[in-house]
């Protein structure tokens, strides 16, 4: 069969070649009626092109992914809707992004897991505090605290802390938030995950800049910036680079702040 040989080929070739073909791979699994193996393709080129922050491509495997998966496999469900749902997050459709929370703690339900129940609890307390509803994020993230740490969930752990201290840090309890930012990075680098890491250096480093220690937040930011660099995560770096510009904009270098921030903004194009 063509197709079978297409994808026998491709699947050699990606040895070399790495991403670049996983969605034509899928494509080909596809029509030689290997949808088990279309899905692990269709999957990975979603997690790739979300990577790369080209939204479209993403939202078109995971679509793909999707109309194959059985409704009964669930750890494939949660893994497409998690790299559907911080897509969505940048869109201005708040009712589908919520819809697409539910469907990710539906799915945690369906597998009995704490992670991923805690996960999802961090998910949406994230969607609240960006539309400003700082108390509704304070209350998911403390409730999925407790799950995240009894599941053994330690990168969604440090993911809470960090959510906790930004909506305290909101509501003008700067005291609170200084601790609860330590103790996600102490818990980061425990877990020696960079990316988990860089997400919470970039948090305290916040924190310690409207705090007034400019030299100490500028130097963790940074650390940051370059961890984000170095895992290729072009979102979270435009962010970084958003966050350096605010740090100079308070010391009063105007010049580089403006360069940050055209920096930031090339990348989120």
């Amino acid at each position: 069969d063509y197709h079978a040989r297409a994808a026998a080929w491709l699947t050699a070739l990606a040895a070399e070649r790495g991403t670049e073909y996983l969605g034509l791979t899928g494509e080909h699994f596809e029509r030689a009626g290997a949808p088990a193996k279309a899905i692990d393709y269709y999957t990975r080129a979603a997690e790739s092109a979300a990577a790369r922050d080209a939204r479209e491509a993403a939202f078109d495997f995971v679509a793909r992914a999707l109309a194959l998966a059985p409704p009964g496999d669930h750890a494939t469900r949660w893994r497409l809707f998690a790299i559907r749902e911080p897509l969505l997050a940048l869109q201005e459709d708040r009712a589908k992004h919520f819809a697409e929370l539910d469907l990710l703690e539906a799915e945690a339900e369906a597998l009995n897991d704490d992670g991923r129940r805690a996960e999802a609890l961090a998910r949406r307390a994230d969607a609240h505090s960006d539309g400003g509803e700082y108390q509704k994020a304070e209350t998911l993230a403390r409730c999925a605290l407790p799950i995240a740490e009894r599941a053994g969930a330690t990168a969604i752990a440090v993911r809470l802390y960090g959510q906790l201290a930004k909506d305290v840090r909101r509501m003008g309890r700067f005291d609170e938030a200084r601790p609860l930012a330590e103790r996600g990075l102490t818990l980061a680098r425990e877990l020696g995950d960079r990316a988990v890491e860089a997400a919470a250096m970039r948090s305290l480093g916040s924190i310690l800049s409207e705090q007034g220690d400019s030299l100490a937040g500028m130097e963790l930011t940074r650390g940051a910036l370059a961890i984000f660099r170095e895992t290729g995560d072009r979102v979270r770096e435009a962010e970084t680079y958003n966050s350096l510009g605010d740090n100079y904009m308070r010391i009063g270098d105007y010049q580089t702040a403006r360069e940050l921030f055209r920096e930031s903004l090339r990348l989120a194009r």
